[in-house]
């Protein structure tokens, strides 16, 4: 790097991510260059991460490493403004500016990490401001980028702001460092990519081709293969009304004889069919046998017919070797024309070592459903982390309930059947972690959890789709169930599903209630109703048994009072830099 100049790096929240920001830092200091480090909160588990603690702390030691953390400004409603963010960076650099003179030590260079954090709506003004302040300050300032997917979309149109611009991206246990362009002492790096991985040491070491063999040699198209044009299908395949191919081998729908046809492939494709009788555990079995005998230039198509595979599967059939999943929704002929276009590929991912290990280290965990306080951030963590290894998109909605409502009054009206998808509380919301699902299929989801409309039972939702809000989500979560009691629900909720006349349903479902139960009411509906009037004990108002939908309140009081909060929030939000590891700052 370059001093005078402004970098961007897009990463991830994961281990590669940490050690290139660390060892940039070290690298720095170790050359005679004092490095400064102003981080979002998480610094230390990102540190940990890293596996390079001991010469971070030798860094600080000798004074040529500082190191602080920042609180982010409050969250609000509205984004922040353009004036709200160079409100903020100036604030750092007046803070920055005062340490330095107080310890006589100057920077050259300076990274911030967490940017999507600390400036939640970027924007070029911000960016041109930190430009200027590595002119000024003639020093390198390096700015760290979490969030990659939402970083990315960012920074393209402000390109031309920034003097570098890299990503690092990790998938399907590969990581790639991908250089958009460079520009440092010696001249330009323009659109590289580079495979790499971390050493042993924590550091990221770039993956060098095996000795005696050139890099020209790598990227020599390999000689065409004898069954090049050869597909092999499953009858499945086809609905009877289709045509298959006149070229193409059909067999039965044997995943045992397709394995058996594919010993000897070498550049096949290979159509297996996923119908509503189709069990996924031999068909990925299947998709992972082919590609471990086959190598990376046999082609694996997977055509949906007549069902749907769960995004999950749909993940995990890519990660075992598959290199397209066709839609159900596709023609025939866009169908035969995608199997046309796959020809000449080769996979590009590194294969896991078993299938087992594939399947422990893609598939969710087999919790679900309710997770008493204690065990909610731990699990949603261990399920977030997992989403990581195979680049599965998660959820994390907040509803805050509606006024009047306790937690076990919205969720006996929830129900959560899938593996991975989890649900806690506190005292005023219900959180919902929603495990391989995408962004747009988030209200879909809800509809589908709860047998009310959720707008009568929650005032709104809050929804976090990166890494690391839900991280700083779940931070928040543990500090202030450390500070309050959050309702523990375990035991009434269990008592819900196993009394029939406390199920939760919807007001359909009252409604068509025969007429002789309610002149002689049943056993189960006695009990109903002596649970229910213990229930109301615990939780006062409403009654838990809710006959009918609940009235939605006005909210408009609560949002102008909600506004002016946030804004005095807003107001009175410090960029105070707090000194990590004070002994040695």
């Amino acid at each position: 790097m370059e001093t005078g100049k402004v970098y961007a790096i897009v990463g991830e929240d994961d281990a590669p991510s940490a050690a290139l920001l660390w060892q940039t830092l070290l690298d720095a200091s170790e050359k005679g260059a004092a490095a400064t480090l102003i981080s979002a909160p998480g610094m230390a588990e990102h540190l940990a991460q890293s596996g390079l603690q001991t010469k971070a702390h030798e860094a600080l030691r000798r004074k040529s490493l500082a190191v602080f953390e920042t609180v982010p400004p409050a969250r609000s409603a509205t984004p922040p403004t353009p004036a709200a963010n160079l409100a903020h960076a100036h604030g750092l650099v007046q803070d920055l500016t005062y340490l330095e003179r107080k310890t006589g030590r100057r920077a050259q260079l300076l990274v911030i990490n967490g940017m999507d954090t600390l400036f939640p709506a970027l924007d070029e003004a911000t960016l041109r401001f930190w430009r200027t302040c590595a002119e000024q300050e003639d020093r390198a300032v390096v700015l760290l980028f979490r969030e990659h997917a939402r970083a990315l979309s960012a920074l393209r149109p402000m390109v031309h702001v920034v003097a570098g611009l890299a990503e690092l991206k990790s998938r399907y246990g590969a990581t790639t460092l991908g250089i958009f362009h460079w520009f440092h002492r010696e001249g330009l790096l323009a659109s590289r990519s580079v495979a790499v991985r971390q050493g042993s040491r924590g550091a990221l070491e770039v993956c060098e081709p095996p000795r005696g063999t050139q890099a020209s040699n790598a990227l020599t198209t390999p000689p065409p293969a004898a069954d090049e044009a050869q597909f092999i299908a499953m009858g499945s395949v086809f609905a009877p009304q289709e045509k298959a191919p006149s070229g193409w081998r059909i067999t039965d729908d044997d995943l045992a004889l397709v394995q058996a046809l594919g010993e000897d492939a070498v550049a096949a494709t290979f159509v297996l069919a996923f119908t509503p009788e189709t069990d996924f555990d031999p068909l990925a079995r299947c998709i992972y046998g082919l590609r471990k005998r086959g190598g990376p230039r046999v082609k694996i198509l997977v055509r949906e017919v007549g069902t749907r595979l769960r995004y999950n599967q749909e993940t995990l059939a890519v990660r075992l070797g598959a290199n397209l999943v066709v839609p159900a929704e596709l023609s025939t002929a866009r169908f035969l024309s995608l199997s046309t276009m796959v020809q000449g590929q080769v996979f590009p991912h590194s294969l896991p070592s078993s299938y087992e290990q594939a399947l422990k280290t893609s598939m969710p965990e087999q919790e679900r459903g309710y997770q008493p306080p204690a065990e909610f951030t731990r699990t949603v963590r261990a399920a977030l982390a997992q989403s990581q290894v195979l680049g599965v998109q998660v959820a994390l909605v907040r509803l805050p309930l509606a006024y009047g409502l306790q937690p076990l009054d919205a969720l006996r009206y929830c129900t959560i059947k899938r593996a991975g998808d989890l649900c806690g509380a506190d005292a005023a919301s219900v959180y919902l972690f929603l495990y391989a699902c995408r962004e747009n299929d988030v209200d879909a989801t809800l509809k589908r959890l709860f047998t009310l409309p959720v707008g009568e039972l929650f005032t709104g939702d809050d929804r976090l789709l990166s890494p690391r809000a839900i991280e700083d989500a779940l931070r928040d979560y543990d500090s202030r169930g450390a500070s309050g009691r959050f309702p523990e629900l375990t035991g009434e909720l269990a008592r819900l599903a196993s009394a029939p006349g406390l199920a939760a349903s919807s007001p359909s479902t009252v409604s068509s209630a025969p007429q002789e139960s309610a002149a002689q009411p049943t056993p189960a509906a006695s009990r109903a109703r002596n649970t229910s009037a213990s229930l109301s004990a615990a939780y006062v108002a409403p009654p838990p048994a809710v006959p009918a939908p609940l009235t939605l309140r006005e909210p408009r009081a609560a949002v102008a009072l909600a506004t002016s909060s946030s804004d005095n929030a807003e107001g009175l939000a410090a960029s105070d830099l707090s000194p990590m590891l004070s002994t040695h700052s």
